[in-house]
C-alpha cells in the first residue's frame, strides 16, 4: 500500500522525502518514523495517505502517529553530522557573491561582520 501511494505522487520533492521514512504497525495504529522534522511535515501534508489507510482496513479506528527519530536512519544521521553551521562571515561572503551591493550597504550603515 505504501509503495502504491508513493508511486502515485507526481511531485519529485514529495517522492524523495517519502523514501526517507519507515513504518511500524501495531494493533489499531501505524507509527511513521522520519529522519527530520521537515520530512515529517511533507508527509503530514499528504492527507490522501490517511484516507488510503482508512479505506484499506476494515476498522476506522486506526491511529497514524508521526515520530522524528534520526537514530533509525544511520546514513541520514551521518550526513547531518558532516554538515556544519556556517559562520557569520561565511554567510556574509555567500550573500556578497550573490549581490555585491551588500558590501556598499554595510559600509553605508557602518556595519561590520563579526568573525
Amino acid at each position: 500500500m505504501w509503495n502504491d501511494f508513493r508511486n502515485n505522487i507526481e511531485s519529485i520533492t514529495v517522492k524523495t522525502a517519502l523514501k526517507n521514512c519507515t513504518f511500524e504497525t501495531q494493533p489499531n495504529s501505524i507509527i511513521c518514523y522520519f529522519p527530520s522534522e521537515r520530512i515529517k511535515d511533507v508527509f503530514i501534508q499528504q492527507k490522501s495517505f490517511a484516507s488510503s489507510i482508512q479505506e484499506s482496513f476494515t476498522t476506522t479506528n486506526i491511529a497514524l502517529e508521526s515520530i522524528v527519530d534520526i537514530s533509525r536512519f544511520p546514513e541520514f544521521e551521518a550526513l547531518m553530522k558532516q554538515r556544519r553551521q556556517l559562520t557569520t562571515k561565511e554567510k556574509f561572503e555567500m550573500m556578497e557573491k550573490k549581490n555585491p551591493l551588500i558590501r556598499d550597504l554595510m559600509e553605508t550603515l557602518k556595519l561590520k561582520v563579526e568573525s
